[in-house]
């Protein structure tokens, strides 16, 4: 059984579940049958995610390319914590420094520095 947090003020709102609100139907549901995929299974791997570096990218495909970047924690399996979305369009992400945020959130995480809460994921 897959858990979930969100990096982020505890007493603030949930940056995943706002994202996913904002989104068009057709991006909420590659986001469901993306995640559904994934649950499935104890190491996520393509076509719906992929490493990079210490980092999960989520990939969600649809007209306009969009990625969440968390990483496995606290725990290396079963846990992912989301760090920031983005979009994506060949090498190119939006914001230009979303890999950058996402390290420096994921060691603020690791180092106790910042907050993490957990959630259930966005459906």
């Amino acid at each position: 059984m897959w858990k979930y947090w969100w990096y982020g003020d505890p007493n603030g709102t949930d940056p995943w579940r706002e994202w996913y609100d904002n989104q068009l139907p057709a991006v909420q549901g590659k986001h469901d049958s993306a995640f559904k995929f994934l649950e499935a299974t104890t190491t996520w791997g393509e076509p719906h995610a992929k490493r990079i570096d210490d980092f999960v990218e989520v990939i969600l495909k649809t007209k306009v390319q969009h990625r969440l970047l968390g990483f496995n924690w606290p725990r290396q399996s079963c846990c992912f914590t989301f760090l920031l979305p983005c979009t994506h369009k060949d090498k190119i992400y939006k914001p230009k420094n979303a890999f950058e945020t996402a390290g420096i959130r994921m060691r603020e995480l690791q180092n106790g520095s910042n907050w993490m809460k957990h959630c259930v994921r966005p459906e």
